[in-house]
């Protein structure tokens, strides 16, 4: 009984420990931008890939200068441009947060979905009178809690796609530390959620287990001579 029990455990731990997130390397998504002509939404785009690709990427400043124009802010203007054609529900979500006279941001984030399709896409930065700032999506969907709250909670981005951006993309910085993290993530609460029922359910096999071997001990055991 006690094999039975120890190999129900390290069962357990085998199956919990699958319950935890695999740290996985990120890509590389500036070189494969750098290397590649089929960004969909590329600001840089060109008809043909390596030494036409490096020689305009080149011209326009070197890898610092592409990752500023592809990845940094700029205010929205009513008069010159960007002028930022919100879509109606990104426009309404502005306005809820700032009123009217909202001062708005772009900026862009690289994107690779899980099929290795390369996209830039744009987010919005709208903030208050108070100084207080709002993210909004491509979706016009809102996130007050910066990157994290968007990976966890966007509702485009999927599993296995990654994203290059700023770390806080709320932050109307120059010198905003650039990263690449996972473009969706699964919520704390549900990975443990997983994690206690596969507990339960392991636990309650034990119970079956332990109850069965007892009753066939005892169905096998000879009866003591009168």
């Amino acid at each position: 009984m006690r094999t039975t029990l120890l190999t129900l455990i390290v069962l357990f731990g085998f199956i919990a420990g699958g319950c935890g997130s695999v740290e996985e390397e990120p890509p590389d998504l500036f070189a494969e931008y750098a290397e590649s002509a089929d960004v969909v939404n590329d600001p840089f785009p060109t008809d043909s890939c390596c030494r036409d690709r490096q020689a305009q990427l080149a011209s326009i400043g070197g890898p610092d200068a592409v990752l500023s124009s592809l990845l940094g802010y700029r205010r929205c203007g009513r008069e010159e441009p960007p002028f930022c054609e919100l879509k109606s529900s990104q426009g309404q979500a502005a306005r809820d947060f700032a009123g009217d006279n909202a001062a708005v941001y772009e900026r862009g984030i690289l994107v690779k979905d899980r099929d290795g399709v390369l996209e830039v896409m744009t987010l919005y930065v709208v903030e208050n009178n108070e100084g207080e700032r709002l993210l909004i999506d491509w979706l016009g969907e809102t996130y007050d809690s910066g990157l994290a709250d968007f990976q966890a909670n966007n509702g485009y981005l999927r599993e296995g796609d990654w994203i290059l951006t700023v770390k806080e993309p709320t932050e109307l910085s120059d010198e905003a530390e650039i990263v690449t993290v996972p473009g969706k993530t699964t919520a704390t609460w549900i990975r443990w959620a997983i994690g206690i029922g596969i507990a339960a359910a392991v636990a309650a096999i034990a119970v079956i287990v332990v109850v069965r071997i007892r009753y066939f001990r005892s169905m096998r055991r000879p009866e003591e001579p009168s």
